[in-house]
Order: C-alpha cells, then sequence, then structure tokens
C-alpha cells in the first residue's frame, strides 16, 4: 500500500514538472516565433521600402515585443 502510494505520488509530481516544461516550453515557442517574425518583417520592409524600416521597428516594438 505503502509502495503504491509513494508511486502515485512520484507519477503526479512528474505530470506537474511535465506539465510545467510544456508550459514553459509553449511560451518560448510563442516568444521565438515573434522574433521570427519580427525579423522577417523588417527584413522585407528594408527589401521594398528602404525608409520604412525604422517605422515599422518602432511598430512592432510597441505592439508585439
Amino acid at each position: 500500500m505503502v509502495r503504491l502510494l509513494l508511486r502515485l505520488l512520484m507519477q503526479r509530481r512528474h505530470h506537474a514538472a511535465y506539465a510545467a516544461g510544456y508550459e514553459r516550453g509553449k511560451q518560448d515557442g510563442l516568444q521565438e516565433g515573434k522574433r521570427l517574425a519580427h525579423a522577417r518583417l523588417l527584413d522585407l520592409s528594408r527589401n521594398e521600402y528602404p525608409g520604412a524600416a525604422r517605422v515599422v521597428q518602432h511598430f512592432l516594438r510597441r505592439s508585439y515585443l
């Protein structure tokens, strides 16, 4: 009985640690996606509209980052 309770407790701790790691990874993934989108938009604005890169960067910094 004690072994069963210990096993259940360890499984619960493992699940909680996994869930916390998953949430942290999901947030890191979202931040990385925002950084990639930001870099891509800046590259496009530099190529298409050379004078607009600073305006786009300011907008993105205030809106998304």
